[in-house]
């Protein structure tokens, strides 16, 4: 029995190498002709994996990520000091990487806009501003670089943050806006690949080719103090559909 996130070397298949993608071909293939089942994240997925004939529909099982982990973690403050920005500024957060699909040059876009230049885009991960400018991005002065950072700091940053931010032109399953979600943190969206899966009626969807529509939302959330913590209740109860307890008791299921 093997897990395959996903399918996308063939989705997005210039967001990889040309070994990584001949060699991610070759293997899942193997794996799905010689597994006694096949497990996936999402729908979304498994619709994939039957599309590129990785394996039949009836040998593939979903079983949803689990969120809850992040409640497990202690929220690390320090980590506004270190990054010079105060808790109480206005500021969202994404996942800093530069994988084309994961489309982070709409949200540069958005955040040089004027009616968020009093807001930050505070990006986590290894990718830092040199990476993105070497793309050919042209990166606005509100957004904060964290680098690599301990989960105890990300969840401060989402805890406190306006909403998370996830422009994926596709997702194998969609982590990141239900983190925010189960800590009570808004979720935008592009309505691309498992994150309308994930994210259902509780998610803020944008265009994920529109920086204008990341703008309307993010100034939507801000600047509707009563939208927000209306829907912050709703989004915790959404997150805690998404369990490892969940997840591990399909597992035993298809175990069994």
């Amino acid at each position: 029995i093997v897990m395959i996130h996903d399918a996308q070397f063939y989705i997005a298949p210039d967001s990889y190498s040309v070994w990584f993608k001949l060699w991610y071909k070759f293997t899942t293939h193997m794996t799905g002709l010689m597994s006694a089942k096949i497990l996936t994240v999402s729908e979304y997925s498994k619709e994939q994996l039957v599309k590129y004939n990785i394996a039949k529909a009836e040998k593939i099982t979903v079983i949803h990520n689990g969120c809850d982990h992040i409640l497990r973690t202690e929220a690390d403050d320090a980590i506004f000091e270190k990054i010079k920005l105060s808790a109480s500024a206005n500021y969202c957060v994404a996942q800093s990487n530069t994988k084309n699909y994961k489309n982070i040059g709409v949200l540069f876009k958005a955040f040089a806009s004027e009616e968020l230049n009093n807001v930050a885009l505070v990006l986590y991960g290894s990718a830092g501003k040199q990476a993105f400018e070497n793309m050919g991005h042209k990166v606005p002065d509100n957004v904060i670089f964290t680098g690599r950072i301990s989960d105890s700091e990300l969840k401060s940053l989402i805890q406190k943050a306006q909403a998370t931010l996830t422009p994926s032109l596709t997702e194998g399953f969609g982590l990141q806006p239900l983190e925010g979600m189960i800590l009570g943190c808004p979720a935008v969206v592009a309505p691309c690949g498992a994150l309308p899966e994930v994210c259902g009626d509780v998610g803020l969807y944008a265009n994920p080719n529109q920086p204008e529509a990341w703008v309307k939302a993010v100034r939507y959330i801000i600047d509707n103090a009563a939208f927000t913590e209306n829907l912050k209740e709703k989004i915790k109860a959404h997150g805690q559909q998404f369990t490892w307890e969940k997840a591990a008791k399909k597992l035993l299921t298809v175990l069994a």
